[in-house]
């Protein structure tokens, strides 16, 4: 599983061995972490002043589940957003949506592996 897509140390603190809850967890936090990469891609980052709001909310939320390169993307976002700096803001968002993709292909991968069929 790549680290900087999702990485379980941070979680593993919280919920032990419970993997199933973990799971749901990471899975939700993708799902909603879509969601955010999406409402930030249907507004012009540069002219709407919901972007940092919107990108600092991913940011908190990929922090607290070890989806590490969305959280450093969302935060570059927000940074640049919040001081309208309007070049490469279309670019990060490229790269948050990427990033994003990888930790839902992470968080479904753990699903998978949780609730695979006893062997």
């Amino acid at each position: 599983m790549n680290e900087a897509a999702l990485d379980l140390q941070v979680l593993a603190a919280l919920f032990g061995d419970d993997r199933d809850a973990l799971a749901e967890l990471i899975v939700n936090a993708a799902r909603r972490s879509n969601e955010l990469v999406a409402e930030i891609a249907a507004v012009s980052p540069a002219d709407d002043a919901t972007v940092p709001w919107l990108a600092h909310e991913l940011k908190g939320l990929a922090g607290n589940v070890g989806a590490r390169s969305v959280a450093s993307i969302a935060g570059q976002l927000e940074s640049m957003a919040k001081a309208q700096t309007a070049p490469g803001l279309d670019e990060t968002v490229d790269h948050l949506r990427a990033a994003v993709d990888d930790f839902a292909t992470a968080a479904e991968a753990l699903w998978n592996e949780v609730h695979a069929p006893a062997r």
